[in-house]
């Protein structure tokens, strides 16, 4: 047997566990990334008070991350489709916060 096609059958077999593991990580990074988020948003919230955020930059951030979401959706890539979807949610969360304390 050439040795490329053993090391790819090993690697197979090996890097199954591995990738059922790396699964299940991306659903957690998934959910907690986006909820990094939240103390940006009890600051604006709490202070009323959005002198130091920029709304284009978040606004930006909404709008790449749309298109992300779409490909995901498109991709039909459960994790990504979950963790663009939140930080939409966040996002959105986060404009209207500074347009309201602005």
């Amino acid at each position: 047997m050439p040795y490329a096609l053993f090391m790819n059958l090993h690697l197979t077999a090996a890097t199954k566990k591995e990738k059922s593991f790396l699964d299940k990580l991306t659903y957690f990074v998934g959910v907690v990334f986006p909820l990094a988020t939240i103390p940006q948003i009890i600051e604006v919230y709490g202070t009323q008070d959005s002198s130091g955020v920029s709304l284009w930059t978040w606004a930006l951030y909404a709008v790449l991350q749309f298109a992300l979401l779409l490909w995901a959706i498109a991709d039909s890539i459960k994790q990504l489709i979950i963790s663009y979807t939140l930080w939409m949610v966040m996002y959105a969360v986060l404009i209207i916060g500074i347009v309201i304390y602005r």
